[in-house]
């Protein structure tokens, strides 16, 4: 089993991306952000937990997003993580489930997009999905955890030569082949 992650910030497309990947690769996909909603939606002990922390762009805690991963990640097949890790914790969690597993990261592939695009763009899906996410507000407190606690995993896995930079601005058909033409090589080298 390998693990490919996708990181960037919010609103850099990861979601989109992740999409095309997992159709094409035929890999398992988890999505942390879209299991969390899952257990809010089913009002589970956990998704209550969660819910304010969500509502008000909190990231929740290392040990809850740990407990879920773990749950949802089933041996003898790739996986596209979006959304974990997010913080250096996470990572080292990561690592060592990884490990449990037999298991391995294959790359951490970064969308790179400058923030005033990336405004741009979550302002736009709040208007057209509407999601509780996606206020004015909560996307400012989404972007300064962003740099708080997720920026220092790119230096985490460029220490590890784990980390591919990609150009996020561009059509998604344009954005897409950048991020296939960097897995292309590292399934070809693996």
């Amino acid at each position: 089993m390998r693990a490919f992650l996708l990181i960037g910030p919010p609103g850099a497309g990861k979601g989109t991306q992740a999409r095309r990947l997992v159709e094409k690769y035929n890999w398992g996909y988890l999505a942390t952000g879209d299991l969390l909603r899952e257990e809010i939606r089913k009002g589970t002990p956990l998704g209550t937990s969660i819910q304010a922390l969500v509502e008000n762009g909190k990231l929740v805690p290392d040990e809850l997003i740990i407990q879920l991963v773990e749950s949802h990640l089933k041996n003898g097949r790739d996986y596209l993580l979006d959304g974990f890790p997010r913080t250096v914790a996470q990572a080292e969690a990561l690592d060592t489930l990884l490990q449990q597993k037999n298991a391995y990261l294959g790359g951490a592939l970064f969308l790179q997009v400058p923030e005033d695009v990336l405004l741009q763009r979550l302002s736009t899906r709040a208007q057209i999905e509407g999601r509780a996410d996606d206020t004015a507000e909560t996307i400012q407190t989404r972007l300064r955890e962003y740099h708080q606690k997720t920026a220092p995993l790119l230096s985490y896995y460029k220490a590890k030569n784990k980390l591919y930079e990609i150009a996020g601005l561009g059509s998604i058909e344009e954005v897409g082949e950048r991020i296939e033409k960097v897995v292309e090589t590292l399934l070809r080298d693996a």
